[in-house]
């Protein structure tokens, strides 16, 4: 601790937050505080001595620094082997709620450090240049990049090649492949990734069950087929496994916003971009959240935080949801700065630029909107796009007032897997169908399907 020493607390607090975190994840043995203390008040950090007389691996050390009301942390992980650094990270914070500071990080540093020992602990299991293809393979997943001989799918089938038992990327390899499902084709020579993701997965879970990310995968092959009930089972399962992996908290908090458990999936997409703020595209699913009950100023605050955190003026993410949601509100002049952004930008844009297309179209017609879904339809083969693109078609009949192509789609996505509750009952553009009396019946039996699937997820 570097600081006043009236606020010790502080760095005190941080350590017992941290040896709590760690300590319920499964597969590590963790020191209390207790038999780390004498270290500090000694003065010996030299982890190859601490590691011998706690008989631990893996010694975390650190520093805390007050200065003013902002407060830096320094967190190490030393291999007490050698003695060599395998890992740190900066943090930095404001000392409003020390309470809410402690947890914060605690939980993204013991986050940061559960995946560094699970590397640590399956290195030995692969050889270097299945170590480099999957490094290769996971900064690709970042991007999006999973098909084609570049991509991640390949990178981790190159690692596995050489190592088929290396467990990290079995469930890497899983959910890249469910990824590739739920993206369109974009040519009739792609593979079958349905089939592919379900192998993917099941090898996993034989190979490496002790994984929290299998379980992701499980879990996330779970939704794409409407078995949200087994979904959330499996993201619980990952939770129990690594209560810290912001993965599982950014799939539960959407699955919880769409199928009636808003407060619960906003904490948990929250928590997500706390432990890890690449986890930005959390950031829409909460502005989307507040767009749909007519809170405009907290959508674009939300909408400003996901684009402060990634650094760009737009992207994918951002320029979907913007276009949707200017046209939810009828917000002609900005619907039409947008699509002519998104075309000036030669963004990839696939089914949102085309329905963005026919939303700027004053002349589109039933015809045009129905040819466009179903050409857009047979390269999604993925259920739960499949009721994305569904939902989209809706809006963009509902935007035109073709309010009977609307139910339409509304009623197929009932039948698919829609989950999305949160949309059915708030989307400005679905107001006729709500409230008219000619589509009273299509529209309840829609509801009803959707509601008793959304409550299916949470029975006892």
């Amino acid at each position: 601790f570097r600081g006043p020493e009236a606020e010790r607390y502080v760095a005190e607090s941080l350590s017992d937050e941290l040896i709590d975190v760690l300590s319920t994840m499964k597969g590590l043995r963790v020191s209390g505080s207790g038999a780390t203390a004498r270290f500090a008040a000694e003065g010996d950090r030299d982890p190859r001595s601490i590691g011998r007389q706690l008989g631990v691996d893996v010694v975390v050390d650190g520093t805390v620094q007050l200065s003013g009301r902002r407060i830096r942390t320094n967190a190490r992980l030393l291999d007490v082997a050698s003695g060599f650094q395998l890992w740190s990270e900066r943090y930095d914070g404001a000392l409003e709620d020390v309470f809410e500071l402690q947890d914060k990080m605690g939980k993204r540093i013991a986050e940061a450090l559960r995946l560094e020992l699970e590397h640590i602990a399956h290195r030995g299991d692969a050889p270097a240049e299945a170590i480099e293809a999957y490094l290769k393979a996971r900064a690709n997943a970042r991007i999006w990049d999973f098909k084609g001989p570049t991509g991640a799918i390949a990178a981790y089938e190159a690692c596995l090649a050489l190592a088929p038992d290396f467990k990290p990327a079995l469930a890497g390899h899983a959910i890249a492949c469910l990824k590739a499902w739920f993206v369109p084709r974009h040519g009739a020579d792609e593979p079958d990734w349905a089939a592919q993701a379900k192998e993917s997965v099941a090898r996993a879970l034989a190979g490496a069950p002790e994984l929290a990310e299998s379980h992701v995968a499980d879990a996330t092959l779970a939704a794409h087929v409407g078995r949200y009930r087994d979904a959330a089972i499996g993201l619980r399962r990952a939770l129990a496994i690594a209560p810290t992996l912001a993965a599982a908290h950014e799939y539960l908090g959407r699955l919880q916003l769409e199928a009636g458990r808003p407060e619960e999936g906003i904490r948990h997409l929250e928590l997500a971009f706390d432990l890890d703020p690449n986890m930005v595209f959390a950031l829409p699913e909460i502005a989307r959240y507040r767009a749909l009950r007519g809170d405009l100023d907290g959508y674009q605050r939300e909408l400003d935080r996901y684009l402060d955190a990634t650094g760009r003026e737009g992207n994918m993410a951002s320029t979907m949801l913007e276009i949707r949601v200017a046209s939810w509100f009828r917000q002609l002049d900005r619907l039409d700065r947008l699509v002519a952004g998104l075309r000036s930008a030669a963004m990839e844009t696939f089914s949102i630029g085309r329905v963005a297309e026919l939303l700027v179209d004053r002349q589109a017609t039933v015809e045009a909107i129905r040819a466009m879904i179903d050409e857009v339809l047979e390269s999604a083969p993925n259920p739960r796009f499949a009721a994305l693109l569904r939902q989209l078609g809706a809006e963009l009949a509902g935007f035109h007032r073709f309010d009977a192509l609307a139910i339409h789609y509304v009623s197929e996505s009932a039948r698919g897997v829609l989950v999305d509750l949160d949309w059915l009952d708030g989307c400005p553009l679905l107001a006729p169908l709500r409230e008219g009396p000619e589509w009273a019946s299509e529209w309840t039996a829609a509801r009803q399907l959707v509601r008793a699937r959304a409550e299916a997820i949470w029975a006892a």
